[in-house]
């Protein structure tokens, strides 16, 4: 996979919606720490194509996508910037569109709606709550 080169820090321009993996997997753990069971990861790769880099960056807008990184640069690229952009992304182009691959993380677990301690011996307790019934 290449990078786009542009006047970023160190050359590059920051990637958008950067996040670890690691922090889904703590997430889990913590999960299962409050109860959760049964935690399930699955990650997802998309690639959507694109007919310019200015299609691209409008669906990019339209899920809230955004650069969240503390170094990020705080003003607009301008035209230069948005040009050099345009013209880094090019060299990705692939019958005739431009590709941008997606990581989709999907995360769940379920909480059962009671919890229930087992006994020294390993057992289940069962509860039974007999219903109260009025004398009509």
């Amino acid at each position: 996979m290449g990078s786009i080169k542009s006047g970023g820090e160190n050359g590059y321009i920051h990637k958008v919606l950067k996040f670890s993996l690691f922090k889904v997997f703590y997430d889990l753990i913590t999960l299962g720490r409050r109860g959760f069971e049964n935690p399930v990861l699955d990650v997802e790769h998309c690639c959507l194509t694109y007919p310019d880099v200015r299609a691209l960056a409008r669906d990019l807008k339209s899920i809230g996508a955004g650069n969240a990184a503390a170094g990020r640069p705080r003003g607009l690229c301008g035209r230069a910037g948005w040009s050099a952009l345009a013209a880094a992304y090019e060299g990705f182009r692939s019958d005739g569109r431009l590709p941008a691959t997606f990581e989709v993380v999907h995360a769940h677990a379920w909480k059962p709606l009671h919890t229930w301690r087992l006994d020294a011996d390993g057992a289940q307790p069962l509860r039974f709550h007999p219903r109260r019934v009025r004398p009509s």
